[in-house]
């Protein structure tokens, strides 16, 4: 039988209680619904962030589903206690935004060294809500989703249910860098690329860790925090510093 690696492995006393007044489900609703007004509000401003970002010309029903389907794949894991439902007090918070606000300083060298073009962020001010927005989405789809899926299997295939956790967990940690490195290939210096790789897979090691040890709104500040600094206050000043002409 496969063992779930350390870092990632739950608390002793995980319950699996999903009840909306003793989980993080209130927390986690409230963020789903702002990422959607945030996406509502971006299409109503005439704003292409989504468009020249990810390619998304219409962003509201994707927006949508994947808020829904996380959701749900955030009770799934929450009851079969993957996760745990919710941390005690505020414990985690402050790690997750300490990590979030001071991971992106490398990768910012990076960039100051040459490694990315001038149109790799949403521009401000969209970026003030395009960014909460995604950090929101992101991790639903990075790392609750693939979780998720991996539970789902497991309750169909109960022999296997141990190495079904351990691949989702591996899927959680890598799918995320590895299709960054796809994407940026033909926009960065292989160098440069190579390390987004390597970065990104720290970063998700790091928010899976924080997803398995504190809950989901712990990850999704963790994300939040990270996206304040490397795209929002980064992108708006790196515009300036290093491609003003």
């Amino acid at each position: 039988m496969r063992r779930v690696p350390t870092l990632f492995r739950l608390r002793p006393d995980e319950t699996g209680d999903v009840r909306w007044g003793r989980s993080d489900a209130p927390g986690l609703a409230a963020a789903c619904v702002v990422a959607i007004c945030l996406s509502i509000a971006l299409v109503g401003l005439g704003s292409d962030a989504y468009q020249s970002v990810l390619g998304i010309a219409r962003p509201v029903a994707p927006t949508l589903a994947v808020a829904a389907l996380g959701f749900a794949g955030w009770l799934l894991l929450a009851r079969r206690s993957w996760i745990p439902s919710r941390a005690s007090g505020l414990s985690g918070y402050g790690l997750a935004a300490s990590l979030g606000l001071a991971l992106p300083i490398p990768v910012i060298i990076v960039d100051w060294l040459g490694g990315f073009g001038p149109e790799i962020n949403a521009a401000a001010p969209d970026a003030l809500l395009f960014y909460p927005s995604i950090a929101v989405i992101a991790e639903l789809t990075f790392h609750v989703l693939p979780l998720a899926a991996a539970a789902l299997l497991a309750r169909l295939f109960r022999p296997g249910a141990r190495g079904l956790e351990v691949v989702g967990l591996a899927a959680a940690v890598a799918v995320e860098p590895a299709l960054q490195v796809v994407w940026g290939a033909e926009g960065s210096p292989g160098w440069a690329n190579t390390y987004v790789g390597f970065h990104l897979l720290a970063f998700n090691v790091f928010g899976v860790y924080l997803l398995r040890r504190f809950g989901v709104l712990r990850c999704i500040l963790f994300r939040l925090s990270y996206y304040l600094v490397w795209h929002i206050a980064w992108g708006y000043v790196r515009l300036i510093l290093l491609f003003a002409s």
